[in-house]
């Protein structure tokens, strides 16, 4: 837990965020101004050093925009594959019989006889 005093508040740091400025190597001193200039607690300890917020947020948003537009892209092959295919989802037995050349090859030459 990290304790940081600015104008008579006292902020603590612990958890998520106490693993975020282990990690990023955040200094107090660059926390402590972050939060002078109006940043949230979580914004101050979560973003990276030479990052701007509104760049973190940019880069958010374009993760979240792709990760959308994939979700997208497989439900609609979803969709597209269920109205080609409708069989494949409804549980609909299939029957296959086997044709004359599958007949030809199963009684010749694919399995090995048995020689007596």
């Amino acid at each position: 837990m990290k304790t940081i005093k600015i104008h008579d508040i006292i902020y603590q740091i612990v958890g998520d965020n106490l693993n975020a400025i282990e990690d990023l190597d955040i200094a107090d001193a660059t926390i402590r101004t972050r939060l002078l200039r109006g940043w949230t607690l979580e914004e101050a300890c979560q973003v990276p050093k030479g990052l701007n917020r509104r760049d973190l947020e940019y880069i958010n948003f374009a993760k979240a925009y792709e990760e959308d537009t994939q979700e997208a892209t497989l439900d609609y092959r979803d969709e597209k594959l269920r109205k080609e295919k409708p069989h494949l989802f409804n549980g609909t037995p299939q029957k296959h019989r086997r044709g004359k050349w599958c007949e030809y090859l199963m009684n010749t030459s694919i399995f090995p006889k048995v020689v007596r």
